[in-house]
C-alpha cells in the first residue's frame, strides 16, 4: 500500500537525522586528521633559514589543515570518495543510516514492513493489513479440521456435507454452527421430555392400575415420547381420556356429569384411602372396592360421611337389636337383608333419608316390643317429631301399661265420649299433649266416683268386673 503523508515525514525525518550524525562524525575524523598532521610537522626536520618562504607556505597550510572551515569539511564528506568503494563518505553513510532506519522501523511490532529501494536508496514502509476471513492463513479455528477446506468464492471455511440432508453440497460455517445448535437444543428438549415421560409413567404406578391397564398406559407413554408434537402436558391430558384411565378414576367422569370438579390423581386416591379405613373400622372391608369408590366420589360423598353411613349401618342395625334391623326391612321392602351395608353407602340414598330409615326402625322396634301397633304412619309421625330411640323405648314402655286399662275404662263409659286409644297414649307421652292426658285423668276420675258410689254394696253389684278393692282406676 502506498505511504501516507505522516509516514513520508517520519521517514525523512530519520534520514535528515541520521545524516547530521553522520555529518558530525565525519567532522570529528578531520580534526583527528588535522591534529595528526600538525604532530608529524612538528617532528620534522627545519627546513633551512634561507627557505623561509616556503616554511611560510607550510605553515599557512598547517594552519588551514588544524581549522577547516565548513565548507572545505562539507565538500570533503560529499565529494571524496572512500577506498575503493567508489562512493562518498556522505553515500555510504546514508546508505548506513537508510539500513538502520528500516530495521528500527521493522523491530517496532506495530506491523508495518520497512526496507531499502536498491536503485533509489530511499526507505520504503508498508502498512500492515489486517487478517481476513478470507485469507486462508488465518486463524480460522476450523481451518485444520478434517473436512474443512477454505472457498476462495465465499472467502470462509466450508464443510461438505452431503446434499442429500441439506440440499446442497456446501455450507458456510454459520450455517453449519447454525445446524450443531439446533441439533443440541433438539437433543437437550428431547432429554427433558423423556425425563418428564418417566416421571409420569413412574407416577402411573403408584395409582392402582392393573398389570393389563398399566402395560396398555406404558404402550401410549412410549408413542408419545416419539411424537413431536407431543409433550408432557399435552399427554398428561391424552392419558386421561383414555378409556382405561377413565376406568380406573371413574368417579371423576361421574362429578363432571354432575357438574363437579374433578379431582386430582393424589386428592382421589387419597380419598379412596379415607374411605378404605372407615370401611375397615366397620368391618366391611371386602365393600372397599375400586367400584365403591367411584360411587361414593362420584356422589361427593366425602370420607367423613362414609364414616357416619357405615357407623348408622353396622352399629345402630346389624350389631344392634335384631327388632331394629325387622322394622327397617319391614318399612324398606326394596332393602336387602344381604346387601344392608352398601344400601348405606349408596350415595343415592342421602344421609336425612338412612337417618329417617334407622330411626324408624329404631321407633318401631320400641312399640313392638311393647306390644302396641308399629304401623308405617305412626312411626313416621314420630320420627318426624324427633322421637329418639330412647325416648321411644320410655314411652312406648308408659303406653303399654296405662293403655289396656284406660282403654277398657273408655269402653266402659263410652256414652261419656271419652276414650282413650294407642293415638292418644303417643301424643300425651311422647308429645305432651294436654287433651290426651285430660281423656286419661276424666276416665280414672269416673271410674273413682263409680267405686265411690258402691262402696257398700255387695261385690255382684258394682258397676263393673273391674271394680274390686283396689279400684283400676288406681293404675292411671
Amino acid at each position: 500500500m502506498a505511504e501516507t503523508a505522516a509516514q513520508k515525514a517520519a521517514a525523512q525525518k530519520a534520514a535528515d537525522a541520521a545524516q547530521l550524525k553522520a555529518a558530525q562524525a565525519a567532522i570529528a575524523k578531520l580534526q583527528t586528521q588535522v591534529k595528526t598532521t600538525q604532530a608529524n610537522i612538528s617532528a620534522a626536520t627545519p627546513t633551512p633559514i634561507g627557505d623561509r618562504a616556503m616554511d611560510a607556505k607550510l605553515a599557512a597550510q598547517a594552519a588551514a589543515a588544524a581549522n577547516p572551515t565548513q565548507a572545505q569539511i562539507d565538500n570533503t564528506w560529499a565529494t571524496q570518495q572512500v577506498g575503493t568503494t567508489g562512493k562518498t563518505q556522505a553515500q555510504l553513510d546514508a546508505a548506513a543510516n537508510a539500513q538502520q532506519t528500516a530495521y528500527d522501523i521493522n523491530q517496532m511490532g506495530t506491523g508495518f514492513k520497512s526496507a531499502v529501494n536498491p536503485k533509489t536508496g530511499m526507505v520504503e514502509t508498508t502498512t500492515p493489513t489486517p487478517a481476513k476471513i478470507d485469507d486462508p492463513n488465518n486463524d480460522d479455528p476450523n481451518k485444520n479440521k478434517p473436512g474443512w477446506h477454505f472457498n476462495p468464492k465465499s472467502g470462509k471455511w466450508e464443510i461438505d456435507v452431503n446434499p442429500a440432508d441439506t440440499g446442497a453440497k456446501l455450507l458456510t460455517k454459520e450455517e453449519w454452527d447454525a445446524i450443531q445448535s439446533k441439533t443440541a437444543e433438539e437433543a437437550r428438549l428431547a432429554n427433558e421430555k423423556r425425563d418428564a415421560f418417566a416421571l409420569i409413567q413412574q407416577a402411573m404406578q403408584g395409582y392402582g392400575f392393573t398389570a393389563e391397564e398399566y402395560a396398555q398406559l406404558s404402550q401410549y407413554i412410549e408413542s408419545a415420547l416419539i411424537n413431536p408434537k407431543i409433550g408432557p402436558n399435552q399427554m398428561v391430558l391424552e392419558l386421561r381420556a383414555l378409556p382405561v384411565y377413565k376406568a380406573r378414576f371413574a368417579g371423576n367422569e361421574t362429578r363432571i356429569k354432575n357438574g363437579l370438579n374433578a379431582l386430582s390423581e393424589a386428592n382421589y386416591i387419597e380419598q379412596e384411602n379415607s374411605i378404605a379405613q372407615y370401611l375397615k373400622a366397620g368391618g366391611v372391608s371386602n365393600l372397599g372396592t375400586r367400584s365403591t369408590y367411584a360411587k361414593l366420589i362420584g356422589g361427593a360423598v366425602s370420607p367423613t360421611e362414609v364414616g357416619k353411613r357405615v357407623n348408622m349401618a353396622v352399629d345402630r342395625v346389624t350389631t344392634a337389636d335384631p327388632a331394629i334391623m325387622k322394622q327397617i326391612y319391614k318399612y324398606n321392602p326394596n332393602i336387602s337383608q344381604q346387601d344392608l351395608v352398601s344400601y348405606f353407602l349408596d350415595p343415592d340414598n342421602t344421609l336425612p333419608q338412612l337417618e329417617k330409615k334407622v330411626a324408624m326402625g329404631e321407633i318401631g322396634a320400641a312399640a313392638t316390643q311393647a306390644g302396641l301397633d308399629a304401623g308405617f304412619g305412626r312411626i313416621e309421625d314420630l320420627q318426624q317429631y324427633g322421637v329418639s330411640r330412647g325416648q321411644a323405648i320410655a314411652g312406648y314402655g308408659n303406653i303399654g301399661q296405662v293403655l289396656p286399662i284406660a282403654g277398657k275404662l273408655g269402653d266402659v263409659y263410652s256414652e261419656s265420649g271419652v276414650t282413650y286409644d294407642q293415638t292418644a297414649g303417643e301424643s300425651e307421652f311422647f308429645k305432651s299433649n294436654a287433651a290426651a292426658m285430660n281423656k286419661r285423668e276424666r276416665l280414672a276420675a269416673m271410674e273413682r266416683g263409680t267405686y265411690a258410689a258402691s262402696a257398700g254394696n255387695a261385690p255382684g253389684a258394682y258397676s263393673t268386673g273391674y271394680l274390686k278393692k283396689s279400684s283400676a282406676a288406681g293404675l292411671i
